[in-house]
């Protein structure tokens, strides 16, 4: 995408999507496109003192979202609030939306057909904001799947559970694009390359040609995507994994507390901790423990959180699952009720 901004080319859509767009638009063919985030953009930023709007109840921004009215939504506790003419920070009037939600591409389209005089096609949105029971989300897929004309999808991630039966029930398969693959890896967690990997290569198998949209080529993940990567792709990591005690070669437990006040929060993680680590140490367990730290989410719904993560190393042969499950359960015993255990969890942070 920066070859496409060096050729004068602003849209979101780069110059190979819009020609695949306009030509299965005369073919009557349909598209999916992968829209990783509803709304219209990611957050509002302030250009002149580079501060953004946040929810007042969770430490997360707010997303824009540009409806029949346009506003901010929090997307954990559905707070909202009208988008503000000046930044609520430093009062300058600077404020610009960032990122790509299914509602800005939505209007992409729109732009894209209409430059070219060509009818817009039949578009179909399936994101939670559309789509917000079971019975709408089978609506649009059937609407999807059965439709002569030209039909163009936009999905959020939604789409992966439904990916064996779009593969499955389509005569031809669909021409699909990622509109920022950027966007799927930002989210600072060990598993972040390999989930990326697994969403392209779960819609590079239902589709007839992938478009991926990247500001970053060299991305691993991206990368890997060719076969002939998939051996180093996993051996790097594997070895990184290993290096780090992360899965396979450790158990992690998650256990996270959360408090109105954030300094009681802390206390209570804090006396847990430490007498985990007492614990630990007089028995001889032999478990890592981490924290207490703030999650990447440290505030949600008014409650601050605070969590600890406990690291089981497994590399060693002479450690059983029995031995394991034992020392794990002896940590586990006590921790005060109210917490919350997350055995495995799918993110550490």
């Amino acid at each position: 995408m920066i070859s496409e901004i060096r050729a004068a080319n602003f849209s979101i859509f780069s110059r190979d999507l819009q020609e695949s767009l306009l030509e299965n638009s005369s073919a009557n063919q349909k598209t999916i496109i992968f829209v990783p985030r509803r709304g219209y953009a990611n957050f509002i930023f302030c250009r002149h003192c580079g501060q953004s709007i946040k929810c007042p109840n969770c430490k997360v921004n707010l997303v824009f979202h540009q409806d029949n009215r346009p506003g901010l939504l929090c997307h954990h506790c559905r707070f909202s609030q009208d988008k503000p003419a000046a930044c609520p920070n430093c009062g300058a009037f600077k404020l610009k939306p960032h990122g790509i939600g299914t509602q800005k591409v939505y209007e992409g389209l729109k732009k894209t057909f209409g430059y070219k005089l060509i009818k817009l096609p039949k578009i179909l949105i399936l994101d939670s904001d559309h789509t917000q029971n079971a019975e709408k989300e089978k609506s649009v897929l059937e609407e999807f799947k059965s439709a002569g004309e030209t039909v163009i999808l936009l999905a959020t991630q939604m789409l992966f559970s439904h990916c064996y039966e779009i593969a499955k029930n389509l005569k031809i398969k669909p021409v699909i694009a990622i509109i920022s693959a950027d966007s799927l890896d930002n989210f600072p967690d060990y598993r972040t390359q390999e989930n990326s990997l697994r969403q392209i290569l779960t819609l590079s198998q239902i589709a007839s040609r992938l478009i991926i949209q990247t500001h970053d080529p060299e991305n691993m993940a991206i990368k890997t995507t060719r076969s002939e990567w998939l051996k180093d792709f996993f051996d790097s990591e594997l070895a990184s994994r290993k290096t780090f005690f992360y899965p396979p070669f450790a158990d992690f437990i998650k256990l996270s507390c959360r408090h109105k006040n954030e300094i009681k929060a802390s206390q209570e993680a804090s006396n847990l901790s430490l007498w985990f680590k007492k614990v630990n140490a007089e028995q001889k367990l032999g478990v890592e423990i981490i924290g207490p730290y703030s999650p990447l989410i440290s505030k949600e719904r008014n409650f601050f959180v605070k969590s600890i993560l406990l690291k089981i190393k497994c590399g060693s042969a002479s450690v059983t699952m029995s031995e394991k499950i034992k020392k794990r359960n002896q940590l586990l015993r006590e921790t005060p009720s109210g917490w919350v255990v997350d055995v495995d969890p799918t993110s550490a942070t």
